[in-house]
């Protein structure tokens, strides 16, 4: 019994040793690949990540440039911005039937920009009959010479604003109607009710921001730079902990960047209103001095030199002003947030129990 046995286990033995030696030379052989498969991913990662950092700098940095120019300056980039978002928007309805698109003509898709610049004119209008408005108001009158062609022709179109702004669209209407071709009208519909969600989107959050920026550059900046770091640490926190997919839509964003990213906005707001309140460049609105100066080539009495700007002077408003309360004083707030409240006023205010909104008072 004993020979039978050592016969039976003795082939089974080498094969099994022979199975094993073989995964073994396979493990040897897939090491080198899998190895330089990680190194690259690294590289990968790494090379993405030095091109984002370098181009979020870079954008950043002429951002607070043109900030740190005035409010004037921020509304021109604002308008530059919302036009390349705009033709990001267009060529996207655009993508998808080139074919219809072609033989609706290139008048019906030139037809999309005069909506917009149509937009343009009725809402950046507004802001320069502001501007005239104002001039009448504290000179009683916006030009040297009133009798001027340019200035006959600027004052009409000024007073004229509303009505032109209407002349233009509706010339816009009529145009779409003469445009439509037959076998085409879902499609020529579709893209002009596209065209106007668009514009209404993209302009009535700029209308906002503008109004904003104009309250002082602070309730453009602020929210602006959270953005920026909400975006990062989504990036961080996604690269480094990232498992868990959060929509189909983007399938790189992760549950784990989002939170991160969450965090890191919430705990960074204090912070950054707290050093932005400190600068009454900032926090001044533009409207409130005005500096005027003569062009001598329009013959203009303008006041647009003070929106370029950096000196301001004025009185702080209410979200500026120092107000103090003890965190003992909140009612219904949970001890263990009290005392998560108490560590980030220590680090950000040095500071026990005591809340300070707005500009942090030493």
């Amino acid at each position: 019994m004993g020979g039978v046995n050592f016969r039976k286990v003795v082939p089974h033995v080498r094969t099994v040793r022979r199975v094993s030696g073989d995964d073994a030379t396979n493990q040897q052989g897939a090491s080198p690949k899998g190895a330089k498969k990680l190194a690259r991913n690294i590289s990968n990662k790494w090379s993405s990540f030095r091109a984002r950092t370098a181009s979020g700098l870079i954008l950043g940095a002429g951002a607070l440039i043109v900030l740190f120019h005035g409010a004037m300056a921020t509304m021109v980039m604002i308008f530059l911005v919302q036009t390349l978002m705009t033709k990001e928007l267009f060529d996207l309805s655009e993508s998808q039937e080139k074919a219809k698109l072609e033989s609706a003509g290139m008048r019906f898709r030139l037809q999309k920009w005069y909506f917009y610049f149509c937009a343009a004119f009725t809402l950046y209008g507004r802001i320069g009959r502001h501007f005239y408005l104002t001039a009448l108001a504290e000179k009683g009158h916006f030009f040297m010479d009133e009798t001027t062609r340019f200035a006959k022709v600027i004052t009409w179109v000024i007073v004229h604003h509303s009505f032109i702004s209407y002349a233009l669209y509706m010339g816009g209407f009529v145009a779409f109607v003469l445009l439509l071709r037959k076998g085409l009208f879902k499609y020529q519909f579709a893209q002009f009710a596209w065209t106007h969600i668009t514009i209404a989107i993209i302009f009535l959050q700029s209308s906002t921001t503008i109004s904003n920026i104009f309250e002082g550059i602070i309730w453009f900046l602020f929210p602006f730079l959270l953005v920026v770091v909400n975006d990062v640490m989504a990036y961080v926190f996604g690269k480094a902990f990232g498992r868990t997919p959060l929509i189909a839509l983007s399938p790189k964003k992760t549950w784990e960047g989002f939170i991160g990213a969450m965090f890191c906005t919430v705990a960074m707001a204090p912070v950054l209103s707290t050093f932005l309140g400190k600068f009454k460049f900032l926090t001044c609105p533009p409207m409130r001095k005005t500096v005027w100066k003569t062009s001598e080539k329009y013959g203009l009495i303008t006041q647009f030199d003070k929106y370029f700007s950096r000196e301001a002077v004025c009185q702080l408003k209410h979200p500026f002003i120092p107000m103090k309360f003890m965190i003992d004083d909140v009612p219904m707030v949970p001890f263990g947030i009290k005392m998560f409240l108490r560590l980030i006023l220590k680090f950000v205010y040095n500071r026990g129990g005591l809340i300070s909104i707005g500009r942090a008072a030493k």
